[in-house]
């Protein structure tokens, strides 16, 4: 040991080692502690300054070991305030410790080529009855990279920790690409009393802390010795948010649970977070306690009278599914200086709202919350599914993004006329439909609306409409007629959609009955009001859809050509499983439709009877039940079997789960996928 600490002196003489270090060269090349035993090591590397670093001439590192808090560092360099990651909320932490694992004395080296007491490592005093654990904190900024851990055994060399444990599971830890990582190696070992880590890479490693725990601790609770804040005075504006960052000192304290407080809630609230929210104009002191100490940030907040409260009409509605309600709020004090209101849904799948008009999506829960300033009221939403009693449409979702109405009334036997030209709007008792001004200026009605057996979504009417450069001349030899049209765009939120980038449901369709036993033919009178343009008519079909799975989908027949000329138009069908037709347009050109006809196929001589208690439909994995009474309901099978008798219950949506294909119930096809 004499030899040692001789050859020691010399070399440390050679590299101006600082005299009081406990660190000594050793003839192995490494570094070992000389000084007194430890219980526990705790180093803060957050409290490194360029004073600690003595730096190689002409290098960005220290080429010799520092002592800072107790260990011995060789070529470990500084860099202040190093944020890990690169988003707005990541945390800034420094000034650290890192490591750049590549020079030495001014030139570059393959680390892996140099002299062991060139590796970057970091040297540990040597821990009183051994070693329990080792606590690191930090980061690595380009990969994931590992702290690889030697311990001197009994001849004073130094070796992988597993030779000196061989319990041990691992000897390293592994630091995450910019992500901060805190790992312990667990030692548990009374044999392993002086440890280091080092690198052998170039990566750049951000050490945080370390903490090296011994077998002997007791312990006992660590004390907090200081308490700081990023800033001790701040100025903000009335509802501005500050995040203050408090500091608890020495990082590895036992309790460092910050107690937050305003000296004025009137002026500025503080949460246990840290984040202050200015309330009013004037001034304020934020305290961060823990344990004995604290800090303080003096606030002056300029600013104009903020909003004190925000109440809704209604704290709790239940809204039909498809239907709309009107939410009002209050704003205090009325002199408030933003009394903007925000409207927000905690799911717009469930529900959306528009300076308060709630507008139910589909069943479920939701919250709408309206906010101004920094004050908010919420309304709990239920959404259910009713029977329409108006109309003989429901929206059916066959897949996300994949709606349509679907008809639940009687089929037809009958061919449908509807002669446009003699509608008004008073004849239209739907609130939805638009007036004349209204049509002018958004020119759609929002709406499914159903009259004479027909429903249809953002379709148009005008009375008078002059159609004197189409060339169609009325019955009565005038040139105007009160007609339906489309012009193939649709608002959804107030903001004008082009109507092929929009959900199939909010398109400009017209939807028909289902007829018993197929469709004939369709005829349409109209025109095209500028360019020869193609009517789409449609048809139910099972296909396989974008998703890969069988969903019923919406099929075009032959298209109808309209041309610049009033005439007829007709698309022949003549089958008899095409039962459900719509039609529709997606561009921006207008059809002036006079007249529709839809002549069903030939029925059967056999009528089917349908029960008007209740109403089937397929769902995802089954078929469900809406009963206004207590009842019976049968399902059978497209050959006549009984499959099911299944008891349903007055207002209950009752599923019935099957496996996927086509039933009758109540004496109609119902389609599960």
């Amino acid at each position: 040991m004499k030899k040692i600490i001789i050859i020691a002196a010399i070399l440390a003489a050679a590299l101006s080692l600082n005299a009081q270090s406990p660190y000594l060269l050793g003839e192995d090349g490494y570094y070992h502690y000389t000084g007194d035993a430890v219980q526990r090591v705790a180093v803060d590397f957050s409290m490194l300054t360029p004073a600690d670093v003595a730096y190689t001439t002409g290098t960005t590192h220290a080429d010799r070991v520092m002592d800072f808090q107790g260990v011995g560092m060789y070529k470990f360099c500084y860099l202040a305030s190093r944020k890990c990651g690169t988003g707005v909320d990541d945390p800034v932490y420094g000034p650290l410790a890192w490591n750049n694992g590549s020079s030495e004395n001014g030139r570059n080296y393959d680390i892996k080529d140099s002299q062991p007491e060139k590796l970057p490592a970091v040297y540990f005093p040597e821990v009183e009855g051994g070693i329990k654990y080792v606590i690191t904190e930090g980061w690595c900024y380009n990969q994931s990279r590992t702290l690889i851990f030697q311990a001197e055994n009994a001849s004073g060399a130094w070796v992988d920790i597993k030779q000196v444990a061989p319990d041990m599971q691992t000897s390293y830890q592994t630091m995450r690409k910019n992500a901060y990582t805190r790992d312990t190696l667990v030692v548990n070992s009374a044999a392993v009393k002086k440890i280091r880590f080092y690198r052998n890479s170039n990566e750049y490693l951000f050490l945080n802390n370390v903490e090296v725990i011994s077998m002997a601790d007791n312990g006992d609770p660590i004390e907090v010795e200081s308490v700081t804040l990023d800033k001790a005075e701040a100025q903000m504006e009335v509802s501005q948010t500050l995040n203050l960052v408090c500091t608890v000192r020495p990082f590895n304290a036992t309790n460092k649970v910050v107690a937050w407080s305003s000296s004025d809630e009137t002026k500025a609230t503080v949460d246990d977070a840290g984040v202050v929210t200015a309330v009013a104009a004037g001034e304020a002191d934020i305290t961060a306690s823990c344990g004995n100490y604290s800090a303080v940030c003096h606030l002056t907040i300029a600013g104009e009278t903020p909003v004190s409260s925000v109440t809704l009409d209604e704290h709790s509605l239940r809204v039909a599914e498809g239907k709309y309600a009107r939410l009002n709020v209050t704003v205090l004090p009325l002199d408030a200086s933003n009394p903007t209101v925000t409207w927000s849904s905690s799911d717009q799948t469930i529900a959306t709202v528009v300076n308060g008009l709630v507008h139910a999506i589909k069943e479920g829960f939701v919250d709408i919350i309206a906010t101004a300033g920094a004050m908010s009221d919420t309304c709990k939403v239920e959404i259910y599914w009713e029977m329409p009693e108006a109309s003989d449409y429901v929206i059916e979702e066959y897949y996300p993004g994949c709606q349509y109405y679907v008809w639940y009334g009687e089929n037809q036997t009958k061919p449908i006329v509807i002669d446009f030209t003699k509608w008004k709007y008073e004849d239209l008792s739907d609130p939805l439909w638009p007036d004349f001004q209204t049509t002018r200026s958004n020119g759609h009605s929002d709406a499914l609306v159903q009259r004479e057996n027909i429903g249809f979504y953002q379709w148009m009417i005008y009375e008078g409409r002059s159609l004197g450069n189409t060339g169609y001349v009325g019955e009565d030899g005038s040139t105007s007629a009160n007609v339906l049209f489309n012009c193939g765009y649709t608002y959804l939120d107030g903001v004008k959609e082009g109507a092929g980038s929009v959900v199939q449901c909010k398109r400009p369709r017209i939807y028909f009955p289902s007829f018993k036993a197929g469709v004939h033919q369709v005829r349409i009178t109209g025109v095209s009001y500028q360019n020869t343009r193609s009517m789409f008519v449609s048809y139910r079909n099972m296909t396989t859809s974008t998703l890969g799975t069988d969903s019923v989908v919406m099929q075009s027949l032959p298209y109808l050509n309209f041309g610049n000329t009033w005439d007829e138009y007709v698309v022949d069908i003549n089958a008899e499983e095409i039962s459900d037709v719509n039609i529709s347009r997606n561009s921006t050109d207008f059809w002036f439709i006079g007249k529709i006809e839809v002549i069903p196929y030939e029925t059967s001589a056999l009528e089917r009877v349908q029960d008007n208690r209740y109403e089937a439909r397929g769902v995802q994995g089954g078929i469900l039940i809406n009963s206004k009474c207590d009842l019976t309901v049968e399902i059978y099978s497209l050959t006549g079997a009984l499959l099911h008798e299944v008891e349903v219950r007055e207002g209950i949506h009752t599923v019935i789960p099957v496996s996927q294909g086509c039933y009758i119930v109540n004496n109609d096809k119902v389609i599960v996928r």
